[in-house]
């Protein structure tokens, strides 16, 4: 408070006659001036990126193989497909509605 309210009066004092001087305030102590609400910062996105293995399934001792040793084919088990949340676009954007949102039904 005390650094934003002595740079506004430096300020004001090269506007305006016969304030006296601020306060001095150096360029690091400039910056707790700064409102991290009002100040400007880029864009931020989100992405998420799957990497599939080839195979999925595992071999196991009881089936005649090595323990969690994937299987030389391609099959994979629905369990490991990485799949999207039906909603997951709509809660990302806002677009949401949530229990909380829904008007009640008396």
């Amino acid at each position: 408070f005390y650094v934003a309210v002595s740079l506004e009066l430096k300020e004001l004092g090269a506007q305006v006659a016969g304030l006296p001087a601020a306060p001095e305030i150096s360029a690091k102590e400039a910056g707790a001036a700064e409102n991290f609400l009002s100040a400007e910062r880029p864009l931020t996105h989100g992405t998420q990126c799957y990497e599939v293995p080839s195979g999925g399934m595992q071999q196991t001792v009881v089936a005649g193989g090595e323990d969690h040793a994937p299987l030389k084919d391609d099959k994979r088990a629905p369990v490991g497909q990485p799949v999207h949340h039906v909603a997951a676009l709509h809660q990302c954007t806002g677009e949401a509605k949530y229990v909380d949102d829904m008007p009640s039904q008396r």
